[in-house]
């Protein structure tokens, strides 16, 4: 019977690393934008068709980033949380004659410094000393770090739909915040997608 005190414990760790293991499931481009208007599928296929990501290295991180357009003024764009580089695709289509526009998506980081580094990566490789920022809810947060951090480099800046530190957030997202880290990726991604399919969708039009 001693084999049972090793067998048990085994089978329970290798049930969790099993959960722990189960992919992420993937939503093919036609499932994910079945909702949205044709008009606005194809306008995003051809923005990304013409305007493939460039990609560069920063300590071993991806980073995924567009630069387009043309003007003496640059716009840098920050996405939210789930966000990518080519969720701006409509304002940088819009405003690429007049500016010029580098837009990111960033890797997964635990800093907003470890952030900032990639993003003067970009910067000093499209030869950018001063833009204007525009950040949306994790990007509006990160866009004051960088004012903060690099305030002579910044013409302007928009923060949308986002927050300032503070201890109302921290209180309210402090069981989450701790727990996130040891979350199974699967069951986070499910998370979030619910939350879209149920809230943001909905009130967006599926925009």
């Amino acid at each position: 019977m001693n084999y049972l005190i090793w067998i048990i414990p085994l089978i329970i760790l290798f049930m969790v690393v099993g959960v722990y293991l189960i992919p992420v499931r993937k939503v093919p481009f036609a499932q994910q934008y079945a909702k949205a208007s044709p008009t606005k599928i194809q306008s995003l296929v051809s923005f990304r068709e013409a305007y493939p990501p460039k990609v560069i290295d920063v300590d071993g991180f991806k980073w995924d980033y567009c630069a387009i357009g043309q003007g003496k003024e640059i716009i840098l764009f920050l996405h939210g949380m789930t966000g990518s580089y080519d969720i701006w695709w409509q304002q940088m289509d819009a405003l690429k004659d007049d500016y010029r526009i580098v837009s990111v998506t960033y890797p997964p980081l635990n800093s907003l410094e470890k952030m900032r580094k990639g993003i003067w990566a970009i910067m000093n490789r499209e030869k950018v000393d001063r833009f204007n920022l525009v950040g949306t809810s994790l990007g509006g947060y990160f866009a004051q770090y960088l004012v903060a951090k690099d305030p002579d480099h910044i013409r302007g800046a928009v923060f949308s739909n986002t927050f300032p530190p503070n201890k109302i957030i921290v209180q309210k997202n402090k069981i989450m915040g701790f727990a996130l880290p040891f979350l199974p990726e699967w069951l986070v991604i499910n998370f979030f997608r619910g939350s879209f399919k149920n809230s943001i969708y909905p009130t967006s039009g599926n925009d």
